[in-house]
């Protein structure tokens, strides 16, 4: 996620520094490029910002240039470099290592958990990245929303937070679940609902941005839950960190 470039394959690194397809890397303002998280905040392996095919013409990369004042910059060094051949200087840095520590979070006194009706884009690619450590893996994906103060209803009724079109939602107040029905606008008790079984891991990035909508003592994020899979391989380093950036998320596991 997050636009990270992660790989495995110690011979692709070598192979794109090769070709020189390391297009652009993240750095501090000296120019010089690390995968500290104050440099690199998504955790991007050897800092990796942008790649490129081996003819130099078609590039992807992570940062957003057209969204800053200055961003013109990008755009002329990559014309400069593919019109003049202007090679990108490298340089070495050393990797540190990165892990989670997976806590426990107890149920909140009021939780939102969020499905979608339509084909989730975001649940399929992490799922299918899992696959590659997990191959038995079945994956839910939901928004998770806990309410410090408020009324379920209001937050419902807020389209920005809630769209009925194409979601639909439970709420769960210690160990009662609920169905929201949006036409009626009101609670209906339910006993199958998609988090009923599986290890449920809850993603909160830092700072939890989210929550100040919510109200004092909110907290949001995304709750993946995950069947036909055992608590021990699912906490391993590597597949936890299929699920979020380790520089800028927290996991937990939610009861």
């Amino acid at each position: 996620g997050e636009g990270r470039f992660v790989t495995k394959d110690s011979g692709l690194i070598d192979e794109l520094r090769k070709n020189d397809q390391i297009a652009f890397s993240y750095c501090d303002a000296q120019g010089n490029v690390s995968e500290d998280p104050v440099t690199t905040p998504n955790g991007s392996t050897f800092a990796i910002a942008g790649i490129c095919n081996p003819a130099g013409n078609v590039v992807a990369l992570m940062p957003h240039p057209e969204r800053t004042e200055g961003g013109s910059p990008y755009f002329v060094s990559l014309k400069r470099w593919v019109q003049n051949k202007v090679r990108p200087t490298f340089h070495e840095i050393s990797r540190k290592g990165t892990s989670f520590t997976v806590g426990e979070k107890a149920a909140g006194a009021v939780e939102i958990f969020i499905d979608t009706l339509i084909v989730n884009n975001e649940e399929h690619t992490v799922e299918q990245a899992a696959h590659r450590l997990l191959p038995s893996l079945k994956l839910r994906q939901l928004r998770y929303l806990a309410l410090g103060t408020g009324d379920p209803r209001t937050v419902l009724d807020t389209i920005s937070l809630f769209n009925p079109n194409k979601e639909v939602a439970y709420i769960r107040r210690g160990g009662t679940v609920c169905k929201w029905n949006a036409d009626a606008k009101q609670e209906q008790p339910v006993t199958d609902f998609p988090f009923k079984q599986g290890i449920k891991l809850l993603r909160r990035d830092e700072p939890d941005t989210g929550a100040a909508i919510l109200g004092k003592g909110s907290e949001t994020g995304v709750c993946y839950v995950c069947r036909e899979v055992s608590e021990g391989d699912l906490l391993k380093k590597e597949t936890l960190e299929v699920f979020a950036n380790p520089h800028a998320a927290s996991l937990s596991r939610l009861h």
